[in-house]
């Protein structure tokens, strides 16, 4: 028979066991929720990101300057929209991913021609004060 000392330390091993145990399932059940994620529900996300991102490639420039990708990446979202309506979630979400590559790329064509563009207007900005300060100096 177990003394009251021994029974109280291994009740409480016991209970420390059991509420690890509580835990460990709890975790365990999150993380089957979070798996058990629809197709649908991702394909619906990845179509609102690569939705963001053609919005994002338009207010870049990418239709002037990145006209191929960009007509890609839209025809995409709207190749997506088409697989959603016809609940064919995985040619979504296919379609998701690469609409939001193709207009990641369309945007970064477009900052990188402006951001040239730019740099091209300095350049002929300074080479102007460069031929003031000669007339000027002579």
């Amino acid at each position: 028979m177990l003394t009251g000392g021994w029974r109280k330390c291994l009740s409480s091993r016991i209970g420390g066991a059991a509420a690890l145990g509580v835990l460990a399932l709890t975790l365990l059940a999150s993380t089957n929720a979070i798996a058990r994620a629809s197709t649908e529900q991702i394909a619906i996300a990845q179509m609102a990101v690569a939705v963001a991102a053609v919005n994002d490639a338009a207010s870049a420039g990418g239709a002037e300057f990145a006209p191929g990708a960009f007509i890609v990446a839209r025809d995409k979202v709207e190749r997506g929209a088409v697989a959603m309506k016809a609940r064919e979630y995985d040619e979504a979400r296919r379609l998701g991913e690469e609409a939001e590559v193709d207009a990641r790329l369309a945007a970064v064509i477009a900052r990188s021609a402006k951001a040239q563009r730019a740099v091209a207007e300095v350049e002929s900005g300074i080479q102007a004060l460069k031929d003031e300060i000669a007339r000027n100096a002579r």
